[in-house]
């Protein structure tokens, strides 16, 4: 439906894509749908926990006992996609590949220059007659989200494949979308570069040789102060 368009008067009208609500309506339907089937599937695996009650439940929280049945649907609502589950999964996954390959070289974010970029707003449904000025460019990536979001992700794919890997060397990578309020889009990831100079181990070596030498200081200082005293 976000792809869904209508032709008027020859230029294309996305009715659904441009609603202010629509889209965050959408996310809430597949979200309590999702929901509903995780719901379904751990009471089909646990008949136990499908025999508590209302009291039951209360009286689990009220005597603290509550946190192997929360860790049992915290499996299940991990697959309910922008739930705190889900991303603490995405976390998990992330720190799984950190400790089986190496910590990451360095972190990264890309911004969308979605203002200034004209071959997006090439695309964008403007009048043809006139150059549209920074007012217009502005109003067209608010009202088309999705043509922002569709132009930026394979920018990002390119940028991450020729430069991340073609030029850098990359060993692994890893990264997530974020959203302003006006539809703007951005990434933020990390990435751990093959000729890794063991950067994480250096900063640990440079970290305990700082806190020797303080401590050589402190005692110095200690010193010279009860030296200071006895005179």
């Amino acid at each position: 439906m976000i792809r869904y368009v209508d032709v008027v008067d020859g230029s294309f009208q996305w009715r659904f894509a441009t609603h202010p609500r629509f889209p965050y309506w959408a996310l809430n339907m597949k979200q309590c749908h999702q929901l509903i089937s995780q719901t379904s599937v751990f009471l089909h695996q646990h008949p136990c926990d499908a025999q508590l009650t209302i009291e039951d439940l209360r009286d689990m929280v009220g005597r603290q006992s509550a946190e192997h049945l929360m860790k049992r649907l915290q499996h299940y609502a991990a697959k309910v996609q922008g739930s705190h589950p889900y991303w603490f999964q995405r976390y998990c996954e992330l720190r799984t590949l950190i400790e089986q390959k190496g910590p990451p070289t360095f972190f990264w974010t890309v911004s969308s220059a979605d203002n200034y970029w004209p071959e997006l707003h090439k695309l964008m449904p403007l009048p043809s007659t006139t150059e549209p000025d920074h007012s217009s460019r502005v109003h067209a990536v608010i009202a088309n989200p999705h043509i922002t979001e569709w132009f930026f992700c394979p920018k990002l794919s390119d940028w991450i494949q020729h430069w991340l890997y073609d030029a850098l060397g990359a060993e692994w990578h890893w990264y997530h979308y974020e959203y302003q309020a006006r539809g703007s889009t951005h990434a933020h990831g990390c990435a751990k570069l093959s000729n890794d100079p063991g950067i994480c181990t250096l900063i640990k070596k440079a970290a305990a040789a700082a806190w020797v030498i303080s401590e050589e200081q402190s005692d110095s200082s200690d010193i010279n102060s009860h030296t200071i005293s006895e005179i």
